[in-house]
């Protein structure tokens, strides 16, 4: 099987490499080596290498820089979208599109949300992507929509790696410096490699829309103390950690409802556990 991620030299793209180069034939071109706002040069690369599979992760995330460059995140969060879906189709390919938690940022009600309810995004990102879900199920009315939660990971060789949550508060601790965390912040968050293994198995998953992680009911400042706590000290998070007001308001809460993927046999561990299952791989605690 031939698999395309898009997005390829990212944080997920390189990670599924790693993992499964073995079994399947995997290609991950970056921008430079595929430009997803270029329709011409996506079907002149599909007609060329013939994918079987599309992971379409290619995407602008960042919430602040979409906000204020709305054209450019237009074009690749949607009209880039757009163009690999009408790809797909023509050459006969599965898709596995990439949306996110944030379809439900500008939701009043409190989560975890379900993949039937109504999403309310308030962002530039969270909007692209409910738009994109909408015209891809359009295009083709038989592919996997994945919404994400947050996804995290630490750094390795020649792998990237963001500014999260967990490798962000390592640094934090390694570097002692103060840090200031959002009050009533509520969103799953996912080990990259738990993910990644349940990439594989989407396969085997009816086409439809699927709430894709872990599941956690703890606030974002919690899971800071707990990071703390398993390498750390009380006394540092203490002198380290300021919570602050939520800068989207009262309450943020990003939780998704991974029920339905677990009645397909896909469950991913809670938050917490998943945190320490990282710390463990990477040698910061003992299991």
């Amino acid at each position: 099987m031939k698999i395309l991620i898009t997005g390829g030299e990212g944080f997920l793209g390189k990670r599924f490499k790693k993992e499964f180069q073995n079994k399947y034939e995997i290609l991950n071109p970056g921008s430079e080596k595929l430009d997803i706002t270029n329709k011409n040069e996506i079907f002149e690369y599909f007609e060329k290498n013939r994918p079987n599979i599309v992971f379409h992760f290619a995407a602008i995330a960042e919430t602040k820089f979409c906000n204020e460059n709305k054209e450019l995140a237009q074009k690749i969060n949607v009209d880039g979208a757009i163009f690999i879906a009408e790809a797909c189709k023509q050459y006969n390919c599965k898709l596995v599109f990439a949306s996110t938690e944030q379809v439900f940022n500008g939701n009043i009600e409190d989560g975890p949300y379900k993949e039937d309810q109504l999403s309310i995004p308030n962002t530039v990102y969270g909007q692209n992507k409910l738009d994109a879900e909408f015209k891809l199920k359009d295009i083709l009315p038989e592919l996997w929509i994945l919404r994400f939660t947050w996804i995290f990971g630490l750094p390795e060789y020649k792998l990237d790696t963001p500014a999260e949550i967990l490798n962000s508060t390592i640094k934090a601790i390694l570097k002692n410096k103060k840090i200031e965390i959002d009050s009533n912040e509520f969103r799953g968050m996912a080990y990259v490699y738990d993910i990644v293994s349940n990439l594989e198995k989407v396969f085997d998953l009816p086409y439809g829309t699927y709430h894709f992680g872990s599941e956690n009911d703890f606030e974002r400042y919690d899971i800071v103390k707990y990071i703390f706590e398993l390498i750390s000290t009380k006394e540092k998070f203490e002198e380290l950690v300021k919570k602050v007001p939520n800068k989207y308001g009262d309450k943020r809460d990003l939780r998704l409802d991974c029920s339905k993927l677990k009645e397909h046999g896909i469950e991913f561990s809670d938050t917490k556990t998943a945190i320490r299952n990282c710390l463990i791989d990477f040698g910061y605690i003992k299991g």
